[in-house]
């Protein structure tokens, strides 16, 4: 478990994907700035059975109060700017129950899944896209995973709903100087790469 002052991060339950599969589908429950997509019946269970949802590549873990209460989930998915291994960075995305959104929650959460993945792998950014109208969201972004570090952000295009709308990125650096041992950065300083 990961302890935070006002939330706790955990694995899944069979229990909560017994509730993320109710919810996965209802927009309700999402809003207008959560999932467009839908998801086939049993596919949050297949995945809980393969892997619990937590591997190196991919994760969710429950937003709980200090209760005990699931309040939501925090999930991560490698990607990779260049070449792996190196250039792996962490895109972490949120989804808080309707009935606990403006308590902060949700900008601790992302705070304290962005120290455990800078704590438990090795990377240099943890990342996070919203909806350019979704003001929560990058406020909690601004709390949570811009705590760290300096923050970088820019807008990239996104596809939402069968028209464009922009998101707004959010990342956060590994805080020290940088890994002058990548090819790459040698390269860009005019020296060949070792061997």
């Amino acid at each position: 478990m990961i302890r935070g002052e006002v939330v706790d991060l955990r694995p899944l339950t069979a229990a909560d994907v017994e509730r993320s599969e109710r919810l996965v589908n209802d927009p309700d429950y999402h809003g207008p700035f959560g999932t467009w997509a839908l998801t086939a019946a049993g596919d949050a269970r297949r995945r809980f059975e393969a892997d619990g949802y937590l591997n190196h590549d991919h994760g969710r873990l429950v937003v709980a109060d200090k209760s005990g209460e699931p309040v939501g989930t925090v999930s991560f998915i490698a990607i990779f700017h260049g070449p792996p291994p190196s250039n792996r960075v962490y895109n972490i995305g949120i989804d808080i129950d309707p009935a606990h959104r403006r308590r902060g929650y949700g900008a601790e959460a992302q705070a304290l899944l962005a120290r455990y993945l800078f704590d438990t792998y090795t990377i240099e950014r943890v990342e996070a896209s919203t909806d350019v109208e979704n003001i929560p969201e990058q406020r909690g972004l601004e709390r949570g995973v811009h705590a760290r570090g300096r923050p970088a952000a820019r807008s990239v295009a996104g596809r939402r709903v069968a028209r464009h709308r922009s998101l707004q990125q959010a990342a956060r650096r590994v805080a020290g100087p940088a890994r002058a041992s990548s090819p790459c950065r040698r390269r860009a300083r005019g020296r060949a790469p070792s061997r």
